[in-house]
């Protein structure tokens, strides 16, 4: 039995007694079975070497496109621009397997009253918050690359905040065979690994959690690639079928968790300079979109945590879902923000 992770790891690679003696210090309740110090040897070993992990040529190209193609706006929200590795002229027509599919689910949903009444308010409030917006005729017959997505609806009884999700499909063929994920490149990943980040909030006497609301849908797309995500949908079958666009990061893309995830780590990069600890513990406290970190005392929680608030509500993200060891930091909270 090892008292702590980390420090095991220390010991089993025989480090200098004084960086010992900090682990030792600061461990607190995390306890773990080993088989051998060996096998924690190589475990140290492994996870240094992934935290150094070569890019890809493609990853390079994806880190530059990004630096080269992203843009943050007056709002402070920032635009990105679709990672495309190919061209979009091999996508084909994907067209009518879009409209196929949509009135396969159309006819489901028809069925389902409760999933029909959770879908069609969740597209309509990706209406009302711009994250989506129908073509006019004219526009939808002017040629354009594009490409339209089927969607379908993913329920999350367990979620306290949005029970059903529609996700859109990027891995749809379209008529030449190829998807538009096919041609989008993934990214590198550009935050800590979670064992690593799970360490260091073991370190903390004072911790607490989040997550942001929304965080794909707070990036906005260029308006050159929202011909790329168009989407079928109507109220109901008697109204026409409408093609809308989104305008937004998107579920279902290849690309949107690195666009996500390098957005937010500028973001940090941007407002170092006016909230440099919460910049700092944010920088190696999030895994995606949620945040999981600490202080040493509650005064300096209280005041990390309003930071931390203000600074992502620069770029448009907002912060909820708090949890915390310590009730001060959950008082001042609005109801709805606390998990």
């Amino acid at each position: 039995m090892l008292q702590n992770t980390k420090l095991g790891y220390i010991l089993s690679g025989k480090m200098h007694q004084s960086y010992v003696k900090k682990y030792k210090k600061q461990c607190h309740s995390l306890f773990v079975q080993t088989d051998s110090i060996h096998h924690m040897t190589e475990r140290f070993w492994s996870i240094e070497e992934m935290n150094n992990k070569v890019l890809t040529k493609e990853e390079k190209a994806c880190k530059e496109h990004f630096k080269l193609q992203t843009r943050r706006l007056e709002t402070g929200r920032y635009e990105v621009r679709l990672p495309l590795s190919d061209s979009v002229e091999k996508l084909g027509e994907s067209y009518d397997t879009a409209r196929a599919k949509f009135l396969a689910l159309e006819q489901r949903l028809i069925k389902q009253p409760p999933l029909k009444q959770d879908y069609s308010a969740f597209l309509e409030e990706y209406v009302q918050l711009g994250h989506m917006t129908p073509l006019g005729e004219a526009k939808e017959k002017k040629k354009v690359p594009h490409f339209y997505m089927p969607c379908h609806g993913v329920a999350k009884d367990t979620s306290s905040t949005t029970k059903l999700r529609v996700v859109f499909n990027g891995s749809e063929k379209g008529s030449n065979g190829i998807s538009l994920n096919d041609i989008l490149m993934i990214g590198p990943k550009v935050q800590d690994d979670l064992l690593d980040i799970v360490l260091r909030f073991r370190l903390y006497r004072i911790v607490m959690s989040a997550d942001i609301a929304k965080v794909y849908r707070q990036i906005w797309v260029h308006p050159d690639n929202k011909s790329l995500q168009r989407i079928l949908w109507r109220k109901t079958p008697n109204q026409p079928i409408t093609t809308y666009e989104l305008n937004t990061v998107t579920y279902g893309m290849a690309s949107a968790p690195f666009l996500a995830t390098r957005c937010l780590q500028q973001l940090i990069e941007d407002e170092t300079v006016n909230y440099p600890e919460a910049a700092k513990l944010a920088k190696d406290g999030f895994y995606v979109d949620d945040l999981i970190t600490g202080t040493e005392d509650v005064d300096t929680a209280l005041s990390i945590q309003q930071d931390l608030i203000e600074m992502l509500s620069k770029g448009g993200f907002t912060l909820r879902k708090w949890s915390s060891n310590h009730p001060a930091l959950l008082q001042h909270l609005a109801p709805e923000d606390v998990e």
